[in-house]
């Protein structure tokens, strides 16, 4: 049964020789990433165990090596990402030997490189990107339309393959209110929640663009994704997409200087007895708690006053995938930044969160600098709403499941823009048509 992993690798390769690369991106590789869970993996002895993604990926991988690699655009973002993937490569070897460290070079390259890589490629074809935010939306809005038997009956019916897979693991659903916390093909309800949450925004930025046929599906879209997150129960993405929904307000606004005194005011009045509330909720350990968020709560704190002096003792580089000591019994470390700095050391944090604020103030100049109805300056203002919303929710989990994949993918998306593949022509604003795919809005212009 674990052999149904190859099956995406033979699809891509056969397609690949019948059809193009793009629709092997668009039609495989992105559904194989979203639609089905990360742990279903072919084993491999003495190897990371590659899953149904994974498989799906590497042929067309292998093509973009041959055919793909000389349309290549560096971009200050890469040095960013490769050298994270560097330092945590240098980590495991220096922590955990030779075995571990090959380990980890196969796991960051299909984890992180080959995502990247991909993406960078594909989006900055501007013809393509509104293609690739739909088939990623459309699969969000669907997985939120099968999603109430599980919010309601504990039933997945969005992962069938538990059902024949010979180990597949039996998830403890979690509770709240009265309900079960969606986490559909993304393992945790917090991840499902992250997913669904960059999903609204595509959905908001596509229905932006018009770029569906019927008007009413982009408002369908838009409120099954919002559902979707809704029924996952997070906090932590809720409260990272309406950052984000705040830096979309800003963005689109026609009058971004009005827009952001509103926004100050309101912070100003509201963060601080907020911040002050939080701080006395919080200010209870976790046998003391008297709601199950408030035992959440106190227990991410927890996390940060017994692990950081394990942090401290091997700052630099981290305790690699099998050194890491579980402290108070936390064995569970939800908080992306803190997990990061003890697997791989503050290094490789610390280039994680400067690619996220890089790359968002990369965004903001580009989308600052052009009207509000620019197309690319509204993308970029909506990928900037993105990288808000994964660095608020990373602080409430770790990157797990196809969020880590997803992130980076994001991360592709942000350094093609201004650098989009032109051959000669440059993308600019023109009056809208009656496109039933709204591309016709991205149109091109003749340069020297």
């Amino acid at each position: 049964m674990h052999a149904l992993a190859l099956i995406p690798g033979i699809i891509a390769t056969l397609m690949l020789t019948s059809s193009s690369p793009e629709k092997v991106f668009l039609y495989l590789v992105l559904p194989m990433l979203l639609a089905v869970p990360s742990y279903y993996y072919f084993p491999l002895p003495g190897l990371p165990d590659l899953n149904f993604f994974h498989f799906a990926a590497l042929p067309l991988f292998l093509w973009w090596l041959q055919h793909g690699i000389r349309e290549y655009k560096y971009s200050f973002i890469d040095l960013f990402v490769f050298s994270y993937v560097i330092i945590s490569i240098i980590s495991e070897f220096t922590t955990m030997g030779t075995k571990d460290g090959i380990n980890i070079i196969i796991d960051r390259f299909v984890q992180v490189i080959i995502p990247y890589l991909l993406t960078k490629h594909f989006f900055q074809q501007p013809h393509l990107r509104v293609e690739i935010l739909k088939v990623m939306v459309a699969i969000g809005a669907i997985l939120a339309l099968l999603s109430p038997v599980e919010f309601r009956l504990a039933i997945v019916i969005t992962d069938p393959l538990q059902y024949i897979w010979p180990d597949a693991s039996e998830w403890s659903r979690q509770g709240r209110w009265g309900f079960i916390r969606v986490a559909a093909t993304y393992g945790h309800p917090i991840l499902a929640g992250l997913m669904w949450s960059f999903f609204a925004l595509f959905a908001i930025w596509l229905n932006k663009q018009k770029a569906w046929q019927y008007p009413w599906v982009g408002k369908a879209v838009i409120i099954l994704n919002f559902a979707g997150m809704a029924m996952a129960m997070s906090r932590g993405p809720i409260l990272g997409f309406l950052a984000g929904l705040v830096i979309l307000f800003v963005g689109w606004s026609k009058k971004r200087l009005n827009a952001i005194i509103v926004i100050a005011l309101i912070c100003f009045m509201l963060i601080p007895p907020a911040m002050a509330m939080f701080l006395d909720y919080i200010h209870v350990d976790r046998l003391s708690a008297k709601t199950e968020t408030q035992e959440s709560a106190a227990y991410r704190k927890e996390l940060l006053d017994n692990y950081i002096d394990v942090i401290k003792k091997k700052l630099w580089l981290g305790h690699g995938r099998q050194g890491i000591p579980v402290v108070g019994g936390q064995k569970s470390v939800d908080n992306q930044y803190l997990f990061i700095s003890l697997l791989h050391g503050v290094l490789a944090m610390y280039l994680f969160v400067a690619m996220t604020i890089f790359l968002s103030a990369r965004l903001l100049y580009y989308g600052w600098t052009h009207p509000p109805d620019h197309k690319s300056g509204q993308l970029a203002w909506m990928l900037t709403a993105c990288a808000g919303t994964w660095f608020i929710t990373l602080a409430t989990v770790y990157m797990g499941g196809q969020s880590e994949q997803v992130v980076f993918m994001l991360a592709a998306m942000a350094s093609t823009i201004g650098y989009e593949k032109s051959q000669g022509l440059k993308m600019t604003s023109v009056p809208k048509t009656n496109n039933i795919y709204g591309l016709a809005e991205w149109e091109f212009q003749r340069i020297l």
